[in-house]
């Protein structure tokens, strides 16, 4: 593979590598405002609101990581019955294996976001016609509804809710929706693709994501503790043994 079609196909990585960047600020400057607040009470009770702030953070990082493999397992069930080659497919089938097995681990710190279909429920804006936003009831991250200022999706706990105060962000819903953009426009590139092209495509964008994702398990242990640090570098270790697999093959799909 030329390193014109080398670049075009780790270009469409990095929009997966994009869905998979974490955004988990919000629970930490809660827990500084937490701890803040508590600084005159009595340690037991300091004690308990930092656990709480410390819970909350944990949740929406978990909820981060899941979006990323609810993504992972959408792209790789996408791709599975189009490629050829029989490595591909094979990769295909242990990337919905691996990231479903994650997902599994993941409920304990963040149920909803764990539930089939919990990425599927945002639509990507590409997808959308004018005003379907109202008709399906999906609330924007960063704003309230204007023809269903309620709305109607659930907010995950820990985060915060969407206002009609522009500066006020629902974060994890801000990054439902990139991971769903980034998830149609990739599937979009590879329907572009045929044969051998498409085999490459799919892995480039694995390689992208794959590297993407052991940087941000790596910064997302320095924020976490107990069984979710444990559990963290454990989905490193599979994510490196990911990325060698999709290294291979695309050194065997050049030749």
């Amino acid at each position: 593979m030329d390193l014109r079609k080398a670049l075009t196909v780790l270009a469409l990585g990095g929009c997966l590598a994009t869905a998979t960047t974490v955004i988990a600020q919000q629970a930490r400057p809660a827990a500084a405002q937490a701890a803040g607040q508590n600084a005159t009470t009595n340690a037991p009770a300091r004690a308990q609101t930092d656990r709480a702030a410390w819970q909350n953070s944990d949740q929406t990082i978990a909820t981060c990581v899941a979006i990323a493999n609810q993504e992972e397992v959408a792209i790789a069930q996408f791709a599975k019955d189009k490629v050829r080659h029989d490595d591909v497919k094979e990769f295909a089938s242990m990337l919905i294996k691996d990231h479903q097995a994650m997902l599994q681990k993941l409920q304990k710190f963040a149920p909803e976001a764990t539930r089939e279909g919990y990425l599927q429920a945002t639509q990507p804006s590409t997808a959308r016609e004018e005003g379907s936003t109202a008709k399906s009831g999906v609330q924007p991250a960063g704003g309230v509804n204007r023809t269903n200022p309620a709305g109607t999706i659930q907010q995950t706990a820990g985060t915060q809710p969407a206002t009609a105060n522009a500066q006020s962000v629902d974060f994890i819903q801000l990054h439902r929706e990139m991971a769903n953009e980034c998830l149609s426009s990739s599937k979009k590139r590879l329907s572009e693709k045929k044969d051998k092209e498409l085999d490459q495509c799919f892995i480039g964008t694995q390689i992208a994501a794959h590297m993407a994702m052991l940087d941000q398990l790596t910064v997302l242990q320095r924020h976490t503790s107990g069984e979710l640090k444990d559990l963290l570098a454990s989905a490193s270790e599979t994510t490196q043994q990911h990325l060698d697999k999709a290294e291979k093959i695309m050194k065997d799909l050049a030749e």
